[in-house]
């Protein structure tokens, strides 16, 4: 599934690859494993409907891609605008062969985030192309988002995206705070209940836990924002964390979490 690569995200596409050749009459949904339904399934499964795709949101433009990374993620990244730059000079100078034509991509196309994907049986001949664009991608930007850059930007061509986080919670920014809470859960006790026990038991979970990824989320941004003296998008998000607050133990460990984690990003 690498493909002799280092590329560990390149497994998603194969698996997919996979149950498509084993279930080709069938549609396809895909739920990365830090994605939790936060909501009844028939309302989730409504939208995907002939001439549609789902995936989990609609992120920004590519184009805005350099100037988030500079912002955001220079923490993390060594020069992290240079992979989303790299990806637009690979996508404004070239065409791509897609089943037999070639395709322009552009800067103006949207970022998609592939937590979750939804693709009708119709639109799944299509996941070599993904697999091909996303190696292309990753080969000469580097960008370890080519697997969802692939996916999306092709489906943005082929067919109409539609979002779903009103039905699932895509915590990838804070598994720091939910996969130890998922793991105390996950204890003998709850592997003795009974399978309705184990579900009424993780729906009162995933409720706060849901509460708790807002929570985080929103503060995450308020304290940002407020840095840049963006007063209006920081009252705007503590307003959103602090409606958040989950009303369970659960705020109290996730509130000796924080502290703990300031004070040791000031080494106190």
């Amino acid at each position: 599934m690498l493909g002799g690569t280092t590329y560990i995200h390149r497994r998603k596409i194969c698996i997919l690859q996979d149950v498509y050749q084993r279930y080709p009459e069938d549609d396809i949904i895909f739920l990365d494993s830090d994605t939790f339904f936060i909501s009844e399934t028939p309302g989730f499964m409504a939208k995907l409907e002939s001439g549609y795709a789902l995936m989990h949101e609609r992120e920004y433009r590519i184009e805005e891609a350099p100037e988030i990374y500079r912002k955001y993620m220079s923490k993390r990244l060594e020069n992290a605008e240079s992979y989303p730059l790299a990806f637009i000079s690979q996508i404004e100078s070239k065409t791509f062969a897609v089943e037999g034509e070639q395709l322009s991509f552009s800067a103006d196309q949207y970022v998609w985030n592939s937590g979750v994907l939804g693709l009708k049986k119709e639109i799944l001949p299509y996941l070599n192309s993904i697999l091909s664009l996303s190696d292309e991608f990753y080969k000469e930007s580097g960008w370890f988002m080519s697997e969802q850059l692939g996916g999306g930007v092709l489906l943005q061509e082929k067919t109409q995206i539609r979002e779903s986080p009103a039905f699932s919670n895509h915590y990838h920014q804070s598994k720091h705070h939910v996969d130890p809470r998922i793991n105390r859960l996950l204890d003998e006790k709850f592997v003795k209940m009974r399978l309705g026990e184990k579900l009424a038991c993780v729906r009162r979970f995933t409720i706060n836990v849901n509460k708790l990824v807002i929570l985080d989320s929103s503060s995450s941004i308020s304290i940002g924002a407020f840095k840049r003296n963006n007063l209006g998008k920081g009252f705007k998000f503590a307003l959103k964390a602090l409606k958040s607050i989950p009303m369970h133990p659960m705020l109290y460990s996730y509130t000796k979490d924080r502290i703990a984690m300031i004070a040791s990003n000031r080494g106190l």
